[in-house]
């Protein structure tokens, strides 16, 4: 039988994709030699391991290195055009990513990627939709959508009802389902009478569970001298009305009556031909509750065909629910996004190279245990000079079309995304730019540069940006080097002048293993204003729980770009990022506890002992990853963007394996506060609805604040606040390749 096309080309790029031809044998000859592959450690989330290189060389500067030592190449063959070469082996860590997935065992000679980065494209399958975010429905509550009777009733005070919805969690501990049509709140209410859905000894628990709650509030519909607890607290209008909006809104979320007509109804038809609507929406399509709910509506599916939604109601409510509907179909579109992976080349100096080779670059290092093996990854470095008049023209034009195409790229993406419900967030950083998974050299020891930008843009290629900065020497001095840079940088509180006085951010990352998808608690601590500069104060800032993919273990990258400075490696990423907002009252009892420990030791911040954070917590079995950072930030003059220049330390937990330490490095990020701004109406993002703000690059990407020659520059030249902001990453580029030591 002929195998599919596309799972032999993507065979070609990973070896991790079993073939279905026989393999063939190792040989240590001249032949190719078969990259073995051990299987991957269980996880509760999948994730593909890759193997350690043959060796882990020390970094050397280019000159030392002979043509062989640049680049050991591990080879195999494959029936679709020849060798290809991977990085099988990940580094220390992925520092590129704010999350990590699974970590494998680091000292064999096979090991997954430490942040859980898949080795390489999976065989070609159906694309499974993604359910909108909705409450799981019990078999209980679907027999109460169906109009189906209750199996008993139960009665509870009003009061107790309407401000305490605990009734509600001892219903879902028993598997059952209870709800009222009663709307009259108030003095003289009484109790009502709540239906109980489910099987009869659920219900029967649930009821006796009930009345033994309300007996022990002392509530009843009558002042009682032997209550145990005070009476609770009068209604205020604000819960009457809350409550009747409720109760009323409810109907909708159950089949329509058979003895009911309507004003209106619609029919919408289906856009979506891959799978049916209770795919992803729910037997009962109750990922459209709120649209019920709020336009007063019933929408079921149409009995004459499998791609018809049936709405109900009046002529205004059903005319705004077939809008909404619409919406819906771009939300779940959104929640499919490709993501968009661009490795582009520029070039700062107008010089262009002729070949390509490979330097080793030595990752984070892993301070324990101290028996820990070291890694290292391998960065692109040009070589020879194409030194013709053409050959500069050819190198800027060259590099302002990948200026353009990534301004493009990303007007693009952000114009998708409006309708993306989730924790989305956008980032510029400085880092390395690593091969992880590219074809093999077939001659030499060096590409054509021809040759190396075709195999980038191919959708086998795998690159990545590092988190750290990548030269420890600049990393170690740029905070000084900042504080220094009062002719580009201010502090962002305008009350300060001197940047050495801007005081810290700390934030803290924790991932927990969780088989629906790892949890990841974000934290921040500021000193407080006012407090003491020698026992400073520390105050708690944003506390954030999201769920990462349950597949990579990572956030979920809509765009990633990189723009690559050949000559030296540094690249900056573009990176657009989103995780599923998490709530606190869904989350086990132990995590929010944990999240409650969680606090900043101000001794261990005295003491800077990378052994032991600063970040203190009460250890939880499931966490499997934290990483604690120090972060300044500065504000870019004439401009609203933002420098963070952090100090993170990385400490890999996963359970089950040796736990790993590595040393502090540095970062540094540019974005505006108005990228989050805008892209934290996604996170509240409701079914039906379209983010607010506009994709226009204009308002994204401004053009700077005063100066004497702004306008004047774009009406000119046609320089919009997109190419001012490259301009303005040279400058911060060029200020940390001065603290190298070599300089370059």
């Amino acid at each position: 039988m002929e195998e599919d096309y596309e799972l032999a080309n993507a065979r070609a790029w990973d070896t991790s994709l079993r073939d279905t031809a026989p393999q063939p044998e190792n040989d240590d000859g001249n032949g190719w030699q078969v990259a073995s592959r051990k299987k991957p450690v269980t996880q509760p989330s999948s994730q593909q391991n890759r193997q350690n290189p043959p060796a882990s060389h020390p970094q050397h500067p280019r000159q030392a290195q002979s043509a062989h030592q640049r680049h050991p190449i591990t080879a195999h063959s494959n029936n679709c055009g020849g060798p290809i070469i991977s990085a099988q082996r990940p580094p220390a860590y992925d520092a590129s990513r704010r999350e990590p997935g699974k970590s494998a065992n680091t000292t064999g000679h096979h090991q997954g990627h430490a942040f859980g980065q898949p080795s390489g494209p999976k065989p070609v399958k159906k694309i499974v939709p993604l359910s909108i975010e909705s409450e799981n429905i019990s078999p209980a509550q679907q027999s109460w959508r169906r109009q189906e009777p209750p199996v008993d009733n139960v009665r509870i005070p009003a009061d107790v009802a309407v401000q305490n919805a605990t009734w509600k969690s001892i219903a879902v501990g028993h598997g059952t389902f209870m709800h009222t049509s009663d709307v009259k709140v108030g003095i003289g209410s009484g109790s009502w009478t709540f239906g109980i859905w489910g099987e009869p000894s659920a219900v029967a628990a649930t009821k006796a569970s009930i009345i033994a709650y309300v007996e022990e509030t002392g509530a009843s519909e009558k002042p009682s001298l032997s209550r145990k607890f005070a009476k609770t607290v009068s209604l205020t209008p604000v819960l009457e009305k809350r409550w009747q909006r409720a109760v009323l809104a409810e109907r909708y979320r159950q089949f329509p009556p058979g003895d009911i007509s309507f004003g209106a109804i619609g029919n919408f038809q289906w856009p979506i031909e891959e799978y049916r609507p209770e795919e992803v929406l729910g037997q009962s399509l109750e990922a459209l509750d709120p649209i019920r709910m709020e336009h007063s509506c019933y929408v079921v599916k149409a009995e004459r065909g499998q791609h018809v939604l049936q709405v109900m109601g009046d002529d205004r409510g059903v005319r705004h629910a077939l809008k909404a509907l619409k919406t819906t179909c771009f939300q779940i579109a959104a929640r499919n996004l490709e993501p968009v992976r661009l490795h582009l080349i520029r070039w700062p100096c107008n010089s262009r190279g002729t070949h390509v080779y490979l330097e080793t670059y030595r990752d984070p290092h892993v301070i324990a245990p101290p028996r820990m093996i070291q890694q290292s990854s391998r960065s692109p470095r040009v070589e020879g000079c194409a030194a013709g008049a053409a050959d500069f023209e050819i190198a800027r034009v060259s590099t302002l079309l990948s200026i353009e195409r990534t301004r493009g790229t990303i007007e693009n993406t952000l114009g998708q995304i409006a309708w993306l419900q989730g924790s989305v967030k956008f980032r510029i950083r400085l880092g390395v730019f690593l091969l992880t998974q590219y074809k093999q050299l077939q001659e030499g020891d060096m590409y054509e540069l021809s040759e190396y930008e075709t195999m980038t843009s191919q959708s086998q290629f795998k690159a990545r940006t590092t988190e750290e900065m990548g030269d420890l020497h600049a990393e170690q001095n740029a905070l000084a080097a900042l504080q220094k840079a009062d002719d580009m940088l201010t502090p962002q509180d305008a009350l300060q002048h001197d940047l050495s006085a801007v005081a810290p951010v700390f934030s803290a990352d924790f991932i927990f293993q969780n088989d629906a998808g790892d949890l990841h608690l974000a934290m921040t601590w500021h000193i407080a204003v006012d407090s003491d500069p020698n026992t400073p104060e520390l105050e708690v800032g944003k506390k954030q729980w999201t769920r990462l993919d349950v597949d990579s273990g990572n956030a979920t990258k809509l765009l990633d770009i990189s723009l690559t400075d050949l000559q030296n490696g540094s690249a900056w990423s573009f990176e657009l990022s989103t995780e599923k907002p998490v709530s606190e009252d869904k989350l086990p009892r132990s995590l929010v506890k944990f999240a409650q420990s969680a606090h900043i030791s101000r001794d261990a911040l005295k003491r800077q002992d990378t052994m032991r954070p600063f970040v203190v917590y009460t250890p939880h079995s499931a966490m499997r990853w934290m990483r604690e950072r120090t972060e300044y930030r500065y504000g870019i003059i004439g401009t609203d963007y933002t420098l963070e220049l952090s100090k993170y330390q990385v400490k890999d937990l996963t359970p089950g394996q040796e736990h790993r330490i590595f040393e502090p490095r540095w970062s540094l990020d540019v974005y505006r506060t108005a990228w989050d701004t805008n892209l934290a109406h996604n996170q509240n993002l409701r079914i039906g609805e379209t983010a607010s703000w506009t994709s226009d690059m204009k308002e994204w990407f401004p053009r700077d604040i005063g100066g004497p020659d702004a306008d004047a520059e774009e009406d000119a030249a046609g320089v919009d606040g997109f190419m001012q902001l490259m301009k303005k990453l040279e400058r911060v580029e060029a200020l940390f390749r001065g603290l190298s030591e070599d300089g370059v």
